[in-house]
């Protein structure tokens, strides 16, 4: 019977170790696999990203040249449209045909510059070398603009004269890259007229109205950008237009106010650039809209200290990639710029994903371990609750094997009439009786395991003393005679503590049961040391101790054998008769009535097992 229940757990036994082989392929493997995998890609797309730097570089330096150009070309754009006609203090602007002339002023004397334009300029170009500037500006907040007009109308005189030699043949032969417009003869005529403030302009309007023509061809050439320097070495910026006004008639044809029409007209038309905004405020402000956080504008063009080998400079020039004419060469490191793009974001970002995903792994490590910490322990607990369980089960076969075979020994002898002598007959009875007794008890023992198990019982207060004495008859009767193996310490007026007379009883009975199995008293012997059953007071506690001079028990042994089935040793070559069942049931009582358990070494030799009751205050 036991080799049956012994080869029944084998395959639960293989059962938990497989998992714990599934539990390695399916979970570790996989977890390992694709941690790699997830490392390197995190790798990868690292290298990829750093790869990609130099291009973002050249990007990012791509979207501040286009930015910066759209600001520039906007603004030479807006100032394109204006008239030529608008370049002076008044002018006339055609409404209608009314014979009046209403004279307007002149929006450049009006209103203050727009954002990067300090001044605006004009003069006749084939006036010569001495010709007259006029300038128009308004005064801006202190420090933002010219306000100086004698000053701007020199700078722009002086260079007039350095450069009109040079110049007047370029200038008379310029063609193409011009926009016609044509605007009606009697406006080109007053805005031409050096008159407008002589009453021979309303005489002479007759005669320009008996005139075929009706309109005048004015071509608008685009404006050039400059950069050059003053005579003190100041930075000046100029943008500069070629206005041509061409009629079909000659001077001596138009009345005098309208004659200076008749003569070939070169107007030179611009404005002064804010070198601040054109090379500071403006690139910041294109910068901060089209950059990241990893792309840093520089101005300057210079390399920054704290570049590392991972990054990437793109330098750019403002002044070549807008045409810009630099007299001076070491002027143009004025418009050379860099944007660089620092990988140390990304290198951030990867520490920070590295570190994220070693402490995910290092998570999962934990985890696997723990797990497989936990299915090594519950298949270590489950080959020792087989290794026990078996143990129960040969020690239950022989518990039962023994008694039914007296009895039935002793029965069918009895029955058979084998047994004349009236003396054997009733030893022969009594034997039956104490076999009986003895599966009883082992059936109780199991049932009282199951109950404790599953109920939960209330212990009330009680006098330990006097249950301890109550039960002492019943302790000393052995075999059915009454043995001097047992003696008792029972202190008197014990505090109330909380017990159950049936718990008690059961712990007294195994635990002296216990003893005399396993540390037996030689009666025969001289000077034999009973075993002692004692209740005091220790420590402020009521404890209850049952101490014997037996062999002892191991330390690491101490606490197990209140486990279910746990028997010292191997039942197949045991002596002691036992289930493993004795001590279990006396933990199980002693929790029940919320009391403590524990076996402690006897000083001199032997064991000590202590219960300890939840003591309560007296009334």
């Amino acid at each position: 019977m036991a080799r049956a229940d012994r080869s029944s757990n084998v395959p639960r036994l293989a059962t938990r170790q497989t998992a714990l082989l599934l539990y390695s392929v399916l979970v570790v493997l996989p977890a390992v696999v694709f941690g790699g995998l997830h490392w390197h890609q995190l790798v990868s797309d690292h290298e990829t990203q750093l790869e990609r730097v130099p291009s973002n570089a050249r990007d990012a330096a791509t979207r501040m040249l286009e930015g910066m150009r759209e600001r520039v070309t906007a603004l030479v754009e807006s100032e394109s449209a204006r008239p030529f006609y608008h370049y002076q203090e008044r002018f006339f602007e055609e409404e209608g045909t009314t014979e009046e002339l209403p004279f307007l002023t002149s929006p450049l004397i009006k209103q203050v510059p727009p954002e990067g334009i300090l001044a605006w300029f004009a003069y006749d170009f084939l006036d010569g070398r001495d010709v007259k500037v006029d300038i128009f500006t308004q005064a801006r907040e202190p420090g933002a603009g010219w306000s100086d007009r004698e000053r701007l109308r020199g700078f722009i005189q002086s260079l007039v004269r350095q450069e009109y030699k040079e110049r007047i043949e370029v200038t008379l032969a310029r063609s193409g890259d011009a926009q016609l417009k044509q605007v009606s003869f009697r406006e080109a005529a007053v805005n031409r007229s050096p008159h407008l403030d002589s009453d021979c302009l309303k005489v002479d309007l007759s005669v320009i109205a008996n005139l075929k023509s009706d309109q005048v061809d004015v071509r608008y050439r685009r404006f050039g950008l400059r950069f050059l320097r003053d005579d003190e070495g100041e930075a000046r910026i100029l943008a500069t237009r070629q206005v041509d006004i061409e009629t079909q008639f000659e001077a001596a044809e138009l009345p005098e106010c309208f004659r200076s029409l008749g003569y070939k007209t070169i107007l030179i038309q611009g404005f002064l650039i804010d070198e601040r905004w054109l090379l500071e405020t403006m690139p910041v402000a294109v910068a901060r809209r089209v950059l990241d956080g990893s792309q840093r504008f520089i101005m300057g063009g210079e390399t920054p200290a704290d570049m590392r080998p991972t990054d990437a400079l793109v330098e750019l020039d403002l002044f070549e990639d807008l045409d810009f004419e630099v007299e001076f060469e070491e002027d143009r490191e004025l418009g050379r710029m860099s944007v660089a793009v620092h990988a140390g974001d990304l290198e951030d970002r990867f520490s920070r994903q590295a570190w994220r995903f070693f402490g995910v792994a290092a998570m999962m490590v934990i985890s696997l371990v723990i797990g497989m910490g936990l299915l090594v322990r519950s298949v270590r607990s489950s080959l020792e609750v087989a290794r026990r369980t078996e143990n129960f089960v040969a020690s239950v076969t022989h518990e039962l094997r023994t008694p039914i075979a007296a009895v039935k020994l002793y029965g069918e002898m009895l029955r058979d009439g084998w047994i004349s002598d009236p003396d054997k007959q009733a030893d022969y009875l009594e034997r039956i009786v104490r076999e009986t007794d003895r599966l009883d008890t082992l059936v109780d023992r199991v049932l009282q395991k199951r109950r404790l198990s599953g109920e939960t019982i209330q212990p009330v207060p009680g006098d330990l003393a006097g249950v301890v004495e109550a039960q002492i008859p019943d302790l000393k009767l052995t075999a059915g005679t009454y043995g001097e193996d047992l003696a008792f310490d029972v202190e008197p007026d014990l505090p109330p503590v909380l017990l159950l007379e049936e718990a008690v009883h059961s712990i007294l009975t195994n635990l002296v049961e216990n003893a005399r199995k396993y540390a037996p008293v030689d009666q025969r012997s001289e000077g034999a040391e009973p075993i002692l059953v004692r209740a005091r007071l220790h420590k402020g506690s009521v404890v209850l101790e049952v101490l014997d001079r037996g062999p002892g028990i191991a330390e690491a042994e101490r606490t197990r054998i209140f486990e279910a089935f746990y028997r010292v040793g191997d039942e197949r070559v045991r002596t002691t008769r036992g289930t493993g069942l004795g001590l279990h049931l006396v933990a199980l009582q002693a929790r029940a009535i919320k009391a403590r358990v524990q076996a402690l070494p006897r000083r001199g030799g032997g064991s000590v097992f202590r219960v300890t009751f939840k003591t309560l205050k007296r009334a």
